[in-house]
């Protein structure tokens, strides 16, 4: 599905983006040692999906911008920890060394502590301010989905998964708790933020189930070719099959966006560049 104007999207991503960065390198001051550190990290060129997709359902994006933010100190910490040689031992991250080959290893539990500490205290922050339980939604939405029911789940399952045969549905949940859970999250605080009825929040929280795994399966194909003892759709099905699982799941989620009432183009195209990606 080509997007409706994609000289216009282009535009509207940009300017979102930015809003993001300025937005985010507000918070890191570098005023101390590990803001150089978190700085490194996070401000790398990174996509901003997921702030994106927080922004792309919700009206006021100002508003709404202390939980995008935040929500990419989450991702940005779950990549560093990721990183680490007790983990996944990568040498990059986005075309640099990551934090741990950087500034070392205790560096880089530190610099992750310190950004998931900093996602918090910018939420809580923007609920004390508002006399609104729509904030405090949000909140425990990002935050359940990052913690041990969501994003942390999903990491001890995959690497509970190394060097064994697991089934379908294994690497599916996989999936749907260390991917999946923080983009749904991402929706599921915007669309809340922007005062949608319950129907619209179990709505959009599907779409952001299938974006992720979606998300995921599309991250399995690129990496096909490098040497993993983790399972991948790829290593299970093969890179045939998986690409046939990947356009059905995106046929899905096509469908399920043209379903929805209101304005939501940007959301719609920001879903089409997403599944488009090339990397």
């Amino acid at each position: 599905m080509k997007l409706v104007n994609d000289l216009d999207f282009q535009n509207v991503l940009a300017e979102y983006t930015n809003l993001i960065n300025q937005k985010l390198s507000s918070y890191l001051d570098k005023s101390f040692c590990l803001y150089e550190q978190m700085y490194y990290c996070v401000m790398n060129g990174a996509k901003r999906i997921r702030p994106l997709l927080l922004l792309s359902v919700c009206s006021d994006k100002n508003d709404a911008l202390p939980f995008a933010c935040a929500i990419e100190f989450i991702h940005n910490y779950s990549l560093i920890h990721d990183d680490l040689p007790a983990m996944d031992n990568d040498t990059y991250r986005r075309n640099q060394l990551t934090c741990h080959k950087k500034f070392g290893e205790a560096n880089a539990i530190l610099t992750g502590d310190a950004l998931l500490n900093l996602a918090c205290e910018i939420i809580i922050d923007k609920c004390l301010k508002q006399n609104n339980q729509k904030y405090l939604r949000a909140a425990k939405k990002i935050f359940n989905a990052a913690g041990i029911n969501g994003m942390i789940k999903g990491q001890v399952l995959d690497i509970e998964s190394e060097n064994i045969n697991i089934n379908e549905n294994q690497l599916k949940q996989i999936h749907l708790n260390k991917t999946s859970a923080l983009i749904r999250a991402s929706l599921e605080a915007g669309i809340i933020l922007d005062d949608a009825s319950e129907s619209l929040i179990k709505k959009i929280s599907e779409l952001g189930n299938k974006i992720g795994l979606a998300f995921q399966i599309k991250d399995d194909i690129f990496d096909c070719d490098e040497e993993k003892n983790k399972a991948t759709y790829v290593s299970m099905y093969g890179l045939e099959k998986t690409s046939a699982i990947f356009n059905n799941i995106v046929h899905e989620i096509y469908l399920d966006i043209e379903k929805l009432n209101g304005d939501y183009n940007f959301f719609k195209d920001l879903v089409k560049y997403i599944m488009n990606r090339k990397n």
